[in-house]
């Protein structure tokens, strides 16, 4: 995920054995969802842009769990 302290938008790389669903939910320090999106990664590199914009500066946890069940945890610092 970079960049990181980011402002308006992440880009989330991943590298996947297959085609999988992705969901991202950022999650605040209090343990809310602020923003969720639904990725459709291919087999192989893929990147995607990840909005938060209008997000309040903080630091977050970026929340990814594929459809086959891996799920990854990612601290994400806000700034404007």
């Amino acid at each position: 995920v970079r960049p990181n302290p980011a402002h308006d938008v992440v880009t989330i790389s991943s590298q996947m054995p297959s085609a999988a669903e992705v969901v991202a939910d950022l999650v605040s320090s209090s343990g809310q969802t602020v923003a969720h999106q639904l990725l459709q990664t291919s087999l192989g590199y893929s990147e995607h842009q990840f909005s938060i914009e209008g997000i309040p500066a903080g630091i977050y946890i970026l929340s990814l769990k594929t459809n086959y069940g891996t799920v990854h945890h990612l601290n994400i610092v806000i700034e404007h």
